[in-house]
């Protein structure tokens, strides 16, 4: 029995994609949406598109950026050595916050934030009308 590509991308993403993907979180989609409100609301400033869309890609590489920096210094500090094939408990503890509560924590937080976000479908279809 073959494996469809579905199930093939699903067993791919990591487990904090999953839980992204399956919430139906996509900062990358909201955009548009900003910039619709945005123009309705600011009529004067027009072009803006490229500003709103460099800053995005500005935080999300200052994000990853960040998050690697982070990550090695946790395993600096718990003695992590490169190259070493066996490393002591503090390592494997460490490595395990950092890829399991830390990336669910840092969602269950931007969902708070996604769930005030103020553009609904009533204000879109507002924004369309406009």
């Amino acid at each position: 029995m073959g494996v469809d590509g579905s199930q093939r991308i699903g067993a791919a993403l990591t487990p904090r994609f999953r839980v992204a993907y399956a919430s139906g979180v996509n900062p990358a989609s909201m955009l548009p949406d900003v910039l619709d409100d945005f123009a309705v609301k600011h009529p004067s400033c027009s072009d803006l598109e490229p500003l709103f869309f460099s800053c995005y890609a500005f935080c999300s590489k200052l994000a990853g950026g960040l998050s690697v920096g982070i990550s090695t210094l946790v395993l600096q500090f718990v003695g992590y050595r490169a190259g070493a094939c066996d490393h002591g408990e503090g390592v494997v503890t460490a490595l395990m916050v950092l890829f399991a509560p830390v990336p669910i924590a840092l969602l269950l937080i931007a969902m708070v934030f996604f769930c005030s976000y103020p553009i609904d479908e009533r204000r879109l279809q507002t924004t369309d009308l406009q």
